[in-house]
C-alpha cells in the first residue's frame, strides 16, 4: 500500500488454495519473496515496487517453511520441511550452500546485522549457523536451547 495515498501497489493470490507462510523483504525493500501456494517446493521473487515476477527458487525436496534475506540482499536462505536450510544467490537463483538438520521444521530464519550468522528457530531450539559454514555445505550448526533470556541477551 502506498503510504501517501493508501493505494495498493500490487497483490497476488494463491490461486484459491491460499498463500504459503514464508514471506520476506530485502532490507532496501526492493525484492519480495513469497510462497505462491501453500505447501509448495518453491519461493517466488518479485520486484516489490511493481509486482513483476523476478523468478523462483525451487527446492528439490520439502516445501518451504521459512525465508530470510541477508542484510546485503544478495542472498536468501530458505528452510524446507525436509530439514534442509539452503542459501541462494538472488540474482542467479542458484543454491550456494546448505546445512541439513534432523527432520524438524524450521519456522523462522534471521540473519545477524553483519550477515555473518544465521539464526534458525526450530520448535524449542535456536540454532546459530555461521554463514561461511553454510556456504561450505554441511558444517554442524551450534545449538542453543531457545529461551527468552538466551535469545534477548544474545547468549
Amino acid at each position: 500500500m502506498k503510504a501517501d495515498s493508501g493505494k495498493i501497489l500490487f497483490g497476488f493470490s494463491g490461486g484459491g488454495r491460499g498463500l504459503g507462510h514464508p514471506v520476506a523483504f530485502t532490507q532496501d525493500s526492493r525484492v519480495l519473496a513469497a510462497q505462491p501456494i501453500f505447501l509448495t517446493f518453491r519461493l517466488d521473487l518479485y520486484d516489490a515496487a511493481t509486482g513483476k515476477a523476478l523468478g523462483a527458487l525451487r527446492t528439490p525436496t520439502g516445501h518451504v517453511t521459512a525465508a530470510a534475506f541477508t542484510p546485503s540482499g544478495k542472498n536468501i536462505a530458505t528452510a524446507s520441511s525436509d530439514g534442509v536450510i539452503r542459501l541462494w544467490d538472488v540474482d542467479s537463483r542458484r543454491e550456494v550452500g546448505h546445512v541439513r538438520f534432523e527432520k524438524r521444521r524450521t519456522t523462522e530464519l534471521r540473519f545477524s546485522p553483519n550477515g555473518k550468522t544465521m539464526l534458525a528457530v526450530r520448535g524449542d531450539r535456536v540454532d546459530l549457523v555461521p554463514v561461511a559454514d553454510l556456504i561450505a555445505k554441511g558444517a554442524a550448526p551450534r545449538r542453543t536451547k531457545a529461551t527468552p533470556a538466551a535469545v534477548s541477551s544474545g547468549k
